[in-house]
C-alpha cells in the first residue's frame, strides 16, 4: 500500500489548545472548544486524542505549546481523519494544517527535527 502522507510524523507532545471555527455537523455533542495533546505531528498536520468527535471537514484554530518556546504556535486547520477508539471510548482526531505563518511553521519543523 503507498504512503500518502507527504510529511513524516513525529512521536512528540506538545500541548494544543483549539477552537472549532466550522463543525460539518449539527450534533450539540461536538466540543466548541478543548484542550489536549499530540500524539504525532508532522509539517502538514497533528494526531490528538478527545473523548468526543470532531466531524471530519470541520474548520478549526489551533494553539500550540513548544516547549521551549514562550509564544504558542497559530494554525488553522481541517479535520481530515476521526477514528473511534472503542476500549477507551475516545477518538483519534487527525488534522491537516490550512494556514499558518511562515515563521511558526519554521519553529514547528525545527521542534519536530531537533
Amino acid at each position: 500500500m503507498e504512503e500518502k502522507r507527504k510529511y513524516k510524523r513525529f512521536k512528540k507532545e506538545v500541548k494544543i489548545h483549539f477552537d472549532v471555527i466550522t463543525a460539518m455537523s449539527r450534533n450539540e455533542n461536538i466540543p466548541q472548544n478543548g484542550d489536549t495533546v499530540s500524539i504525532d505531528i508532522s509539517e502538514g498536520g497533528v494526531l490528538f486524542i478527545m473523548n468526543k468527535p470532531i466531524p471530519v471537514a470541520s474548520s478549526i484554530e489551533c494553539q500550540f505549546h513548544l516547549p521551549g518556546y514562550e509564544e504558542p504556535i497559530y494554525a488553522k486547520a481541517r479535520v481530515v481523519r476521526v477514528e473511534e477508539l472503542t476500549e477507551y471510548h475516545q477518538y483519534d482526531i487527525g488534522i491537516k494544517f490550512i494556514a499558518i505563518s511562515k515563521e511558526d511553521e519554521q519553529h514547528l519543523v525545527k521542534f519536530i527535527i531537533d
